[in-house]
């Protein structure tokens, strides 16, 4: 019944997310995470916290968004859900790309790349590629945004991808090009893009942009404003900030290119507006550098006080960096402090365990543990290995019960118990099936003689 449950808020979450109801969907997390911690049940947990996560990155809260990605992971590996593990991989490394710790988010992106090789049943793998293209691309490693842009592509292809997401991968391939000042490269890219069939409800900034650069290699800028100002229209509704500086950037440098003083100077105080907006002093700081470049190049009397100005900016950035620095770290203690206490939890619930299914005489286990762990080990076992299982009891035990005494007779019991522990490995199991009799299972052998080895011992 609680399956149910579960699995009905999940579908709503789901269905509300398709339509952007975010606080519809922030409720039915909560609901969700609260179901899960008192049925114990770590799978849909580990969902709720993703949920969580992704809500508080919309809502710009980047400590409360990195804190539960670190819950739902951890939750994820004890409860073998590994689509919601890639899932929270790759948002974590969105996470820590967007608050300036590539490194971080690269390790990130990283495992969620491997373990979508592993499970390519979830289709998860464009997304990581691209998110890694995006990532490489942001700290200006164009050779390595392209390698893993054009990896996507390749994996689109084969999985039959809708032919407007086709066109989204291949956008960011000629902006990267373009980038690396690669023209015919953009070329040939550009003439797939186009024998694509457009599905799209607007062209890809990144293709107009490719075009533009197109038009600037060929002196044909006659055009360039207005393709520019189609971008600006688009990047004012867009809400990735680093989409919108990778844009802004690109074309102030083509403006410099150009050398059009007066589209520069337009271009560069959009930006300023928007970046001020945005409160990334990263991204002020290399405005203001493009901006110097800009000074050098058509007003040298006034470098000197933009040095300066860049200079505060510069000091703005390194405070805000440090500031990041600090959240990363109380984010990574909080997380280690709950990930002890969960561990604390879980080994004293093994030892609990361990305890119970145990004989208490002779240590090993009970007989409706052996049967259960029996069972288990057979629907895991491999088909290419031997397994044997081996019963036995103590001949004449009766007589020596009757002959010598109990304490005699507990005293055999446990050297026979000793003498299997001693001939069979830890993986071995060992139960206690009866007062002198005992029952051995193995599947860890490959070769028989091994097998008839250990009997005979």
């Amino acid at each position: 019944m609680t399956e149910t449950i579960f699995e009905t808020l999940l579908k709503e979450m789901e269905e509300q997310q398709k339509l952007h109801h975010l606080p519809i969907v922030e409720k039915k997390a909560k609901q969700l995470l609260k179901l899960a911690e008192k049925e114990q049940n770590h799978y849909y947990e580990s969902i709720a916290w993703y949920f969580i996560s992704l809500l508080s990155f919309y809502n710009e809260d980047k400590q409360k968004a990195m804190k539960a990605c670190g819950q739902g992971l951890k939750l994820c590996e004890s409860a073998d859900n590994v689509r919601y593990e890639i899932r929270l991989m790759n948002l974590a490394g969105i996470l820590y790309a967007d608050s300036s710790n590539e490194l971080t988010a690269l390790h990130h992106f990283i495992n969620a790349y491997f373990l979508s090789k592993e499970h390519p049943e979830y289709g998860f793998m464009q997304l990581i590629l691209k998110n890694m293209g995006t990532l490489f691309f942001s700290i200006g490693m164009y050779q390595e945004a392209l390698q893993y842009y054009t990896e996507a592509f390749d994996y689109m292809l084969l999985d039959k991808f809708e032919k407007g997401d086709l066109q989204i991968v291949i956008s960011h391939i000629m902006f990267t090009l373009a980038r690396m000042n690669e023209q015919e490269e953009v070329r040939i890219w550009k003439k797939k893009y186009d024998e694509l069939d457009n599905e799209l409800a607007k062209i890809p900034e990144e293709y107009v942009l490719s075009e533009l650069y197109l038009d600037v290699c060929a002196h044909t800028t006659s055009k360039v404003p207005e393709k520019m100002e189609q971008v600006l229209k688009n990047l004012y509704q867009e809400e990735d900030y680093s989409h919108i500086k990778n844009c802004m950037f690109f074309m102030l440098e083509m403006s410099l290119h150009m050398k059009n003083d007066s589209l520069f100077i337009k271009l560069y105080q959009t930006a300023k507006k928007l970046f001020k907006d945005m409160k990334n002093p990263y991204f002020e700081e290399e405005l203001s550098q493009i901006y110097i470049q800009y000074l050098k190049e058509f007003h040298k009397d006034n470098l000197k006080d933009e040095i300066y100005q860049h200079y505060e900016i510069y000091q703005k950035a390194q405070s805000f960096n440090l500031e990041n620095r600090k959240i990363s770290m109380k984010v990574k203690m909080d997380l280690e402090n709950t990930l002890y206490k969960q561990r604390k939890i879980i080994e004293n619930n093994q030892k609990l365990m361990q305890y119970t299914q145990l004989d208490d005489f002779t240590g090993v286990l009970k007989k409706t543990a052996f049967r259960k762990q029996t069972i288990e080990k057979l629907q895991r076992r491999n088909k290419n290995q031997k397994a044997f299982f081996l019963m036995m009891d103590i001949d004449n035990f009766k007589h020596i019960n009757d002959s010598y005494g109990h304490m005699i007779g507990d005293r055999v019991i446990k050297e026979i118990v000793a003498i299997i522990k001693n001939n069979v490995d830890q993986n071995t199991l060992i139960g206690r099936v009866g007062g002198d009799e005992f029952a051995i299972y193995a599947d860890h052998v490959y070769e028989l003689y091994k097998i008839e080895n250990c009997v005979e011992r």
